[in-house]
């Protein structure tokens, strides 16, 4: 919501996968916020397993980045 305390981040990635890092310096400084990670498992596959994800939740600030593996 613009203004609002809520973000969302979305990717995807083709059949090669890839691993993203997201900085979060666009947030509030020295404000904490807490993630709701929705990401890809490890025995995540395009193909073969395409529906396995875990979620995480961990506190993020202005200071912090993600490194996410995409399938």
């Amino acid at each position: 919501e613009r203004g609002g305390d809520r973000w969302f981040i979305g990717s995807v990635a083709d059949e090669n996968g890839k691993t993203l890092t997201i900085s979060l310096d666009f947030l509030d400084t020295g404000k904490t916020y807490m993630a709701d990670i929705y990401a890809d498992a490890p025995d995540a596959h395009y193909a073969n397993n395409p529906m396995a994800y875990t979620v995480t939740h961990q506190e993020v600030n202005s200071g912090s980045t993600l490194t996410l593996n995409l399938a």
